[in-house]
């Protein structure tokens, strides 16, 4: 067996690579039972190196990832646009009535449970309206993943180091397994509040397993046991006016 000089980890997209510098003459890159990635380098070999052997080989590792789930490596495709019809909106899985209400006071945000009260400075005309409902989902959803994260890092073992929120297209959220930052999707705060925590486990999941292999289903299975539930939820609402 080779000896083994030393170990890192190397980010590559959506996967964590274990580098092991060894006393071999060539690169080998495995994909292993587990979904985890390993590369074999020669022990002398430099930094710049291994990361282009590493992008050049991203096809073939996807590939392989893929034939492993044996399901398309797709992002799932959701209807994301702005639930919010001028009149009423979505949070946390209820339709709303929404009043926006001139106040010379700073802006702030009223949830009641029978409407949603938006306190601006002056009349705001369609387009600055959704974009005050925008910015509303936006902090709703920072406010309730932020406890979500501390409790779930503790439970798990893992740091995330930066949340970010931001609407996106086709995705309810990533993580980037090299820097430790969890980026959510802002409209979260529309659906049921069981769809958050789903989200919030599921990213915090890639910091200990970076892809979707079977070893990610059942870290998923060990800390959140009704995850599938939750994600038929996601699947299945839609906020329809």
């Amino acid at each position: 067996m080779s000896r083994i000089y030393k170990e890192e980890r190397v980010g590559l997209a959506e996967f964590a690579v274990l580098v092991q510098y060894k006393d071999v003459k060539n690169l080998t890159l495995r994909l292993k039972p587990d979904g985890s990635v390993c590369l074999s380098v020669p022990a002398a070999i430099d930094k710049r190196s291994v990361k282009r052997f590493l992008e050049e080989h991203l096809p073939w590792l996807r590939e392989k990832t893929q034939a492993m789930e044996g399901t398309p490596r797709r992002p799932p495709r959701y209807d994301m646009s702005l639930p919010f019809d001028g009149a009423s909106l979505y949070l946390w899985g209820r339709r709303l009535p929404v009043r926006f209400i001139e106040d010379a006071g700073a802006r702030r945000m009223q949830v009641l449970p029978d409407r949603v009260n938006l306190y601006v400075r002056r009349s705001l005309d369609g387009g600055q309206q959704a974009a005050t409902v925008k910015d509303l989902y936006k902090r709703l959803t920072e406010q309730a993943a932020l406890p979500l994260l501390h409790q779930w890092q503790q439970r798990m073992g893992v740091r995330c180091t930066e949340l970010r929120l931001r609407q996106m297209k086709s995705l309810w959220g990533s993580c980037n397994v090299r820097t430790g930052a969890v980026t959510l999707n802002s409209l979260l705060a529309c659906w049921p509040q069981p769809c958050l925590e789903l989200i919030v486990v599921h990213e915090l999941a890639h910091l200990l397993v970076p892809n979707h292999s079977p070893a990610f289903k059942r870290t998923l299975d060990a800390y959140l046991p009704d995850w599938k539930r939750r994600e038929q939820l996601l699947k299945s609402f839609r906020p329809v006016f």
